[in-house]
C-alpha cells in the first residue's frame, strides 16, 4: 500500500498458493504513520507480485483489521493466464481489471469498482493495534 508522496508499505516474504487454501500475506503499519488516519485517504494504490499458472483462480482482497472492511482489488481475472507481475491495482487507473488477460503487468482499475475512495474500508482508524492490512489470495 502506498500512501502518495508520504510512505510505502511492503512485504517481500514469499507465499505459496496451494490448491483449495485461503493463504494471507501481511503488511504491518506502524502505528503513527498517515495511513493510520484512513479518513483522510481518498485514493488506494496496491502493488502485487503473484507467480501463478492461471490467475483467473485467485481472490485478491485487501482487509482491513478489526473488521474494518474488505476491498476486492481483483477475483477471477485474467482468463487462463498466469502472473501479476508488478500490478497496480489503484481507484484512479483507467483500465479495468475485469476485462484484461493475463500476464498482468500495468496499472487497472480495481476490481470493486472505487470510484475516488477506499469505500470498502470503513473510515476509522484501527484502535488497539498497528495498521495491519493482509492481502488476502484464495486459490479454488
Amino acid at each position: 500500500m502506498e500512501v502518495r508522496g508520504e510512505q510505502v508499505y511492503s512485504n517481500s516474504i514469499p507465499v505459496n498458493i496451494p490448491d483449495n487454501t485461503l493463504v494471507s500475506s501481511s503488511i504491518t503499519i506502524p502505528t503513527g504513520n498517515p495511513v493510520n488516519n484512513i479518513s483522510n485517504t481518498t485514493y488506494i494504490d496496491v502493488r502485487i507480485n503473484i507467480s501463478h499458472p492461471n490467475v483467473s483462480d485467485l481472490k485478491i482482497y485487501l482487509v482491513a483489521p478489526n473488521n474494518c472492511g474488505t476491498l476486492e482489488l481483483s477475483t477471477n481475472n485474467g482468463g487462463n493466464g498466469d502472473d501479476y507481475i508488478n500490478t497496480i491495482l489503484t481507484s484512479t487507473a483507467i483500465q479495468n481489471i475485469t476485462i484484461a488477460t493475463a500476464p498482468f503487468s500495468n496499472t487497472f482499475y480495481l476490481a470493486e469498482g472505487v470510484t475516488h475512495s477506499p469505500s470498502g474500508i470503513s473510515y476509522q482508524a484501527p484502535t488497539g493495534l498497528t495498521g495491519i492490512f493482509p492481502p488476502y489470495l484464495h486459490h479454488l
